[in-house]
């Protein structure tokens, strides 16, 4: 069984690479475009200057603006940490992207008070979404960490239950 410190760090290439597209868009955004400014780029989508505020809604007092998405990194961290090096590479792409992005996020919530919205979908004549490459990461991968998890739900449910628990009940020992 791998280390944590062992096990592959390629999943960490594509969320790195997010990261810097997400945090790109950002800066030309900001210096491109002037306040609630849109440019059109094709098929409903916008790019956008906008700044959405964290403290709205939620908790009340300063944890709205940072202090409690910090926590719930942390917690994902230590979740990470702790299934990493029994994750499959793509469940380990899943977290790494789910952390990098929301670090992204929680830096520009601990910069400004405000994360850059820079993308808009548009149906019609009313908006259906803005958001910014990390909000997408952060939606990409709890998607695909959900669909795993339901999947190995699903494979251990079919396994008699002394192959769940790791051990033989028949022996009484545990298995290698």
């Amino acid at each position: 069984m791998k280390s944590f410190w062992s096990a592959s760090w390629k999943p960490f290439v594509p969320a790195f690479l997010w990261v810097i597209a997400d945090r790109g868009l950002k800066y030309w955004t900001l210096h491109q475009l002037t306040f609630g400014e849109r440019r059109g780029i094709g098929w409903g989508f916008f790019l956008r200057y906008w700044l959405t505020h964290r403290s709205e809604g939620g908790l009340s007092g300063s944890w709205n603006l940072w202090q409690f998405p910090l926590l719930i990194w942390c917690l994902l961290f230590l979740t990470a940490c702790a299934r990493y090096r029994r994750a499959t590479p793509l469940e380990r792409t899943g977290y790494a992207l789910l952390l990098s992005c929301g670090l992204s996020n929680l830096w520009d919530v601990w910069r400004s008070h405000a994360a850059v919205t820079s993308l808009e979908m548009v149906f019609g004549q009313g908006t259906l979404l803005s958001f910014n490459l990390a909000d997408f990461g952060v939606s990409l991968s709890a998607t695909l960490l959900t669909v795993l998890l339901a999947l190995r739900l699903m494979r251990d449910s079919s396994r008699p239950r002394s192959q769940n628990l790791g051990f033989s009940i028949s022996r009484g020992s545990f298995r290698r």
